[in-house]
Order: C-alpha cells, then sequence, then structure tokens
C-alpha cells in the first residue's frame, strides 16, 4: 500500500504484523538470547552427555550453538516479515520434534535433577521416576511449542504477511 508524505513523495506503508509473529519473534530472540548466555561448556558438555562418543559430543556441541544462533535469526527474520526465514522456522521446527529424544537425554537431567531431588526431598516418587517426569515435561513443552509455531506459520492469513 502506498501515501503520499507530507513533502508529496509517495511512500510505501509497511504490511502490518500480526500480534502472534511479534510474539513468536520476541519469545525467539529472548530464549535464544538466554541459551546462547548459558551454554554450558565442551567439559561441562562432554560430561552431561557422557554415553555418546567423543566425535558425536563435538558435533552435538557445535550444532547446539548453531541451532542457538538460527533461533536468534529466525526470530528476528520473521518480525522483519522474512519467508525465508519463516520457511527456515518451519523447518527447525520439525527438526526439534524428529530429533528431541537425541537433544534431551535422560543421563543430561538425571545430573541436573539428583542436587533438587535430595536437596527437597518432599516427594514419594524415586530418583528416576523424578527424573523421568522432567524429561517427559520438558520435551513437552518444546514439542507444543514447535507445533504451534507449526500451526500459526502455516496459516493462509499469516503466510501472506510475509509475501
Amino acid at each position: 500500500m502506498y501515501f503520499l508524505g507530507p513533502s508529496g513523495n509517495l511512500y510505501i506503508m509497511p504490511p502490518k504484523r500480526p500480534i502472534g509473529i511479534i510474539i513468536f519473534g520476541g519469545l525467539l530472540i529472548v530464549t535464544s538470547i538466554y541459551e546462547l548466555c548459558h551454554i554450558p561448556a565442551y567439559s561441562d558438555y562432554k560430561i552431561i552427555n557422557k554415553e555418546f562418543p567423543d566425535k558425536i559430543i563435538i558435533i552435538r556441541f557445535f550444532v547446539s550453538y548453531l541451532l542457538r544462533m538460527i533461533g536468534l535469526a529466525c526470530g528476528v527474520g520473521v518480525i522483519c516479515l522474512n519467508e525465508h526465514f519463516r520457511k527456515i522456522l518451519i523447518g527447525l521446527s520439525y527438526f526439534s520434534i524428529f530429533t528431541i529424544y537425541l537433544r534431551h537425554t535422560y543421563n543430561g537431567f538425571l545430573m541436573y535433577v539428583t542436587p533438587l531431588y535430595y536437596q527437597n526431598h518432599v516427594t514419594d516418587f524415586s530418583l528416576q521416576a523424578f527424573t523421568w517426569m522432567a524429561v517427559m515435561i520438558s520435551w513437552g513443552i518444546e514439542v507444543s511449542f514447535c507445533l504451534a509455531v507449526i500451526y500459526y506459520f502455516t496459516r493462509p492469513g499469516v503466510v501472506k504477511c510475509f509475501r
């Protein structure tokens, strides 16, 4: 859409952004920056993922860092209504759903949950059940977010904003 400015020049009106695009983009930016600031050192990453061979751990470490950077870029890209970043975000969501069991492992959660379990032992669950509940809740949150992204960014009204 075009409009005339005060000096008589023709300007292009920026497209309207639905509030969902701003919310999803903002969430991606904030969580990606948070995760980039709190990425564990490689030595800690090796301890958390000790069930994998060293070559796999190196690949996982760099892919983890790369995914956080892509998430940040996608957050900015969708706020700027860039079609390529919308497609990358949808692809990243599918990737996250299909590889979730590789990224959030039982042993990794066990390392983080054990001190909480013994420090605040107010549950009737065993440490193993408590850890599996933490894993399942984490998986549920991530899969729900990914499905919400896929659903929202493939709706015809939202797709139209990006064209």
